[in-house]
């Protein structure tokens, strides 16, 4: 499953934001992520192979308490059009 990520960064943490961004925990996999200018700090695509996992990843991520995230699932034009 692939999921994108809306992220924004805790005033005055955005360096330490970054950083956690690239060591997923739990069986996610960070597949590309870039730094965003306006509402968002940044913008990240990563895979779970389910819910659950991506579940776990949300929330670690929220705990360190460096970002706070809006999250979707994503998925191929081709796939939406079958």
């Amino acid at each position: 499953m692939v999921f994108v990520t809306l992220v924004k960064a805790a005033p005055g943490k955005a360096s330490e934001a970054m950083k956690s961004l690239s060591s997923l925990a739990g069986g996610a996999k960070m597949l590309s992520c870039y730094v965003t200018y306006g509402r968002y700090d940044a913008v990240c695509i990563w895979e779970a192979p389910d819910l659950a996992t991506a579940n776990r990843t949300v929330k670690a991520l929220a705990a360190t308490g460096l970002v706070t995230t809006e999250t979707m699932v994503g998925q191929p034009p081709e796939e939406f059009l079958r």
